[in-house]
């Protein structure tokens, strides 16, 4: 099976941490943050190594725009919590209810949003908690990918998480692909 990581494209944390330091991250303004336009352009400009049979995607709104815009509106987008952020006092990294998801996306059969857990941290998540975390999710994405019969995936998720899977820096909107 190949596996595309795509690192979800710019959003607005990421451009006010840039310009006004890492203490933005503690902002309530950028809660499940959105895609920025250098966010957008970004996305379009990811090309991607297939064409994914089948499309895993952090549920933050900012992962899940990325997807979208690399698939048409009524390709089911499989969402997994084990994918997010790594957990706990940015709220940046505060995904929306499922009801708030379903509306964001309104392009997806709201009978096909997966959310598989959901945790809530009341402390930030180590390195190796995010692995765990991470790796049980790709466990059950491998799985569900075979028995769907899917032989190219394509995983939207964040920087922690490619970095303590891969121990890579990776960039917005950047892919890192590799056979499993």
């Amino acid at each position: 099976m190949k596996v595309c990581f795509l690192r979800h494209a710019q959003a607005t944390h990421n451009a006010a941490a840039a310009a006004h330091g890492e203490s933005e991250y503690e902002s309530w303004e950028y809660k499940d943050a959105l895609l920025t336009p250098l966010g957008h352009t970004q996305v379009s400009n990811v090309i991607l190594p297939f064409v994914p049979d089948r499309i895993y995607s952090s549920p933050l709104r900012r992962c899940i725009q990325t997807a979208r815009a690399l698939t048409d509106t009524k390709t089911i987008i499989y969402l997994y919590d084990g994918l997010i952020e790594r957990q706990g006092h940015h709220p940046c990294n505060l995904r929306s209810h499922k009801s708030g998801i379903i509306e964001f996306d309104t392009f997806t059969n709201t009978d096909n949003i997966e959310i598989t857990y959901n945790h809530v941290f009341s402390h930030r998540e180590t390195d190796a908690e995010v692995y765990a975390r991470a790796s049980a999710s790709l466990s059950d994405i491998y799985a569900d990918a075979a028995r769907a019969g899917a032989t190219q995936i394509l995983i939207v998720t964040h920087w922690d998480v490619l970095k303590v899977l891969f121990n890579a820096d990776v960039k917005n909107a950047k892919t890192f692909v590799i056979s499993v």
